[in-house]
Parts: C-alpha cells; structure tokens; sequence
C-alpha cells in the first residue's frame, strides 16, 4: 500500500477552518504543522533526514500577513534551493506572487497556485471607501470630530463628490474590475483604465463601458481619481513618481492604492501632494510598510490603513473553500501526486491531436513526433484508418475588437496540415470551445474511433482550456501536454502561474496533464491500429 503524501500545513493565527473537510483530508494525508522559530530552522529541517525532508506539498493559509509567521518568507530562492525532490505543489492564500521566487519554483517543477478572486469583494469594498475618501476627506473629519469642531469648516471649500468623475484603474483584473463596477454603481464615476492590452471582457462589464490607455501618461492627464490593483513585479516598481504625477489636471488628482505600496514613489507623491498635484490620498499598502511615512501619518487629510483591505470573515471562509482544498484533492488525485501509479502516461492508441495555433519549440518537436508515427504507418497499406488524426484548429475573430480576422497575418496558422493527408485535417471556430464551434467534429472523431484527445498550443486559460473541458463534456478522454501551451502575462500573474492552475482545474475534470517530452518519449512505445 503507498505511503500517504506529507503536507506542510503553515497557519495563521487568523483563519476561518472547516473542521469537516480537513478531518476528511486527514485520511488521506499525513499533515505535518510548520511551527519553525525562523527561516533559517525551515530550512534545516528539509535537509536529508529532516522533520520536513519527504514533504509532498506546503499548504499556506489564512491572513498571511498575521501571526508569528507573518515575516517567514519561506517561498524565496533562499528556501526554493533546499526543497526536497518530493515536493511538488505549494498553495498559498491571496492575489499577489510577489513574495515567491516563481522561476525558480518553475525550474524545480513545482506548481505554485494562490486564491485568485477569494479576497475580491473584501478589497474592492476597501477600494471603494478610499475612493469616496479622497473626494470627502472624511478621515480628516473624524479627527475634527474628537478634537476641533471648528476646524471641520475648512472642508466647505475642498470636499467634492465623485458622480461624474473619471476614475483611472491601473489592473484591470478580478480587483480592479471589481473596484470599477462598485465606483460606476455606487459613486457615479465615469471609468477608464491602463495595462498591458485591452481587455474587452472587463468593459462589457460595466455598464457605461470603460476607456482603455496604453499610455499611462495619457489617463493620467484625464482622469480624477487613480486605483492601483497591479501585481508588484519589477516592472511596476515606482510605476507612479514624479513624471507621472506632474501630468494631472489643474483640478489635482487623487491617489488610492490597494496593491503594493512599492508600486508608489513616497517621496515623488508627497512632493505632488505638497504642489497641489495631488488633492487626495488614500492607501492601505506603503512603500516601506509596516513603517509609514512620517508626512503621510502626520497629515490627517490623508486617509491611511494599515493593509487590511483583506481583512474580512468573507476572505478566510474563500482562502478556506478556494485555496488548498480543491488542489490538495488535485494533488492526491491527478498527475503530481506521489501514491498514483500509471503504467503508461499515453495508454490509449487512438488519438486525436489538437493544435491550437501557436508557434514555439514544444509544438514543433511534438508534430514532428506524431507525424513520424504517421509515415511509418503510412507505409504499411492495407484498408486500416491512421492510427492518429492531427487536428488543426484555426480561430477566427471579427472587427472591430477581434485581431485574427481572416485573411489577415494573425489569422494565419503557424502549423497548416500537410496537403493530400487524411490523417490530417483543418476545423475552423470562432468560440473559445472547438467542439461548440463544431457540432460534427465530436461525432466524426468517435467514427474514426478517436477516443482521446491530446491538446497544445494556444492560449491556457481561453482555446486550450475551452476545448479540452468541451472534449472532456462530449466523452473524450482528454491529455494535456504541460509545457506545450502557453498564456500571457495577466494584471495579477505570470504567464506561467495561470498556466499551472489551468493544468490543476483540468486535471480535476479528470484530464491526464503529461509533460511533453515524457509524452513524445512514451508514443513509440504505444500499439499501432489496435
């Protein structure tokens, strides 16, 4: 009988627990309790022959930024570098990976997921209040309420409110949408936002739409009020300083932060707020936290928290429900997991590749696999149908907001099938699903009895995703190749990020995720025309 996996289980002192479903898990998995006194005792018991040297998974939950592990950074390349072989997944509660070193988990092969969405509600509430905070000064009001009446006059010539207003969002992900529909609803705002690309899904979601800049120089010169929810990397260190600022309207422009403090130059916005470029603050994240700024905490027209956006019943029950659990059970059940033997990683010999689009080494390397099975069988003639189909998939868009419009270069496939090959043929879609865009492509693979289907290509969480949950849905046993699809960057993630979690939620639904080198090597070894 194989050995229960071990569990690294890091708590905080501020968490909402289900008794039930941990109880349930505990059958499953031996669960070992962090309570190392520093970093450095983290590491010493990984070493060989440590209380931690087998641990399959390290469970992170919880306020992280509560307890007395609240300042143990164990996901750096300082921990990364002593971490058993046995460890392959780490989950930690929260938006933001800036305090894990992701290449270097990468290169170890460990998947590193976090809670997208699980502290939404709680810090766009936050978001909201800041907003109307840095309109109404109501901060400063309260200090007149406890200690001079009088002095709360002064705001009759400085308070406005925000309806009509435009509010700027900088990361227009889950948070910042989220800030935008509350701000567009409750405050009357008027919304325009900045990143990387346009995101057409977020301005549908908001009634009035939303004005998207490239240029962050450009919002900044029309807006009233900027949000920032982008994810700290390097490229957005002191993404706000005194370019940035010295740009707004004659009227000034109000500064809310909910992210991370070191996305604001400090001393770059209080030289903007001291020339009248900047009329109102309000952060809950600082450059130098838990220090605040000396300027910043003396001035109660500037409204100040001390990052607890986060802080809500609701988040802990979502960190609880949507962190580790549902991965845990991915771990125990799906392609990492230590107690799960398969005899062939590829044990189906009549499959349907789908490519969908995309142009890099691993998309190469398998086609050129499956075709060289192909022309061996090929040549052995007879009436038997191909022991493989190769699906290519081609999207189609439409203007004004779509890019791959036909006839145009991004339009074009990377990889056509091959002329005069009936092992090989080409399907159109215009959804992210290619067998919704295809009523007849479920049926027509089951007639050539394909009864599994292995996708790559473009992108993860859109066309791969779609596609292999609709095979999954029509019948088909569903192989995903781990390193042969690829995403972009989002506001919140790395590219590499999203594409780990795809892998776990389809692997859930019960797809195989195969690393594709291992995938090209076990081909050869499988029965040709079974």
């Amino acid at each position: 009988m194989a050995e229960k996996p071990v569990v690294l289980l890091i708590e905080s002192s501020v968490q909402h627990i289900d008794h039930a479903r941990r109880q349930a898990l505990a059958e499953k998995v031996n669960f070992l309790v962090y309570d190392c006194a520093s970093v450095d005792e983290f590491i010493s018991r990984l070493q060989p022959g440590g209380v931690y040297c087998n641990i399959t998974a390290i469970i992170r939950t919880g306020w992280l930024k509560a307890g007395p592990y609240a300042s143990h950074l164990v996901f750096t390349k300082k921990a990364i570098q002593s971490y058993p072989p046995s460890l392959k997944l780490i989950c930690c509660s929260g938006h933001g990976y800036d305090a894990a070193d992701i290449e270097a988990l990468t290169a170890r092969g460990i998947w590193y997921c976090n809670t997208p969405n699980a502290c939404t509600e709680a810090v766009a509430n936050t978001g909201l209040a800041l907003v109307l905070e840095t309109f109404r000064y109501l901060s400063y009001a309260q200090w007149c309420a406890r200690f001079d009446w009088e002095k709360s006059r002064e705001l009759g010539t400085k308070a406005v409110d925000p309806a009509g207003m435009v509010l700027g969002v900088i990361g227009m992900g889950d948070i910042g949408i989220a800030i935008a529909q509350k701000c567009e609803a409750a405050l009357g705002m008027k919304i325009a936002y900045h990143g990387p690309r346009r995101k057409p899904d977020a301005e549908a979601k908001l009634k009035g739409g939303a004005h998207y800049y490239f240029d962050l120089l450009e919002m900044l010169a029309v807006i009233d009020c900027l949000v920032v929810a982008a994810p700290y990397t390097p490229s957005t260190h002191h993404l706000l300083s005194q370019r940035e600022f010295r740009v707004a309207k004659s009227s000034g422009l109000r500064v809310v932060n909910i992210a991370r403090g070191k996305i604001i130059d400090e001393e770059a916005l209080i030289s903007a707020m001291e020339a009248g470029q900047v009329v109102g603050i309000g952060l809950d994240v600082h450059e130098n936290e838990p220090k605040i700024h000396d300027k910043l905490r003396e001035n109660w027209m500037v409204t100040l928290l001390p990052h607890i956006a986060v802080c809500s019943g609701t988040s802990w029950a979502n960190f609880e429900a949507g962190n580790w659990i549902p991965y845990l059970q991915c771990l125990l059940e799906g392609p990492c997991s230590s107690s799960t033997s398969r005899t062939s990683l590829l044990p189906i010999p009549r499959l349907a590749f789908l490519v969908l689009s995309g142009s890099f080494k691993a998309s190469e390397q398998i086609l050129k696999a499956a075709r060289s099975i192909l022309d061996l069988d090929s040549h052995k003639g007879g009436n038997c149908p191909p022991p493989w189909l190769i699906v290519f998939v081609q999207h189609e868009e439409f203007p004004p907001e779509g890019t791959m419009v036909r006839g145009t270069k991004p339009w074009e496939l990377f990889f056509p099938p091959r002329p005069n090959r009936q092992d090989e043929i080409l399907v159109e879609k215009s959804t992210g699903d290619t067998f919704e865009s295809n009523c007849d492509l479920a049926p027509g693979l089951r007639d050539n009895d394909i009864t599994e289907i292995v996708a790559f290509g473009l992108q993860s969480d859109g066309c791969v995703e779609a596609t292999c949950t609709g095979a999954l849905a029509t019948g088909f046993s569903v192989t995903v190749l781990s390193g042969a699809h690829s995403t972009y960057d989002s506001d919140m993630k790395k590219a590499v990020e999203i594409e780990r979690e795809v892998e776990l939620r389809l692997s859930a639904r019960g797809a195989r995720v195969v690393p594709w080198e291992k995938g090209i090597s076990n081909w050869a070894d499988l029965p040709q025309n079974v």
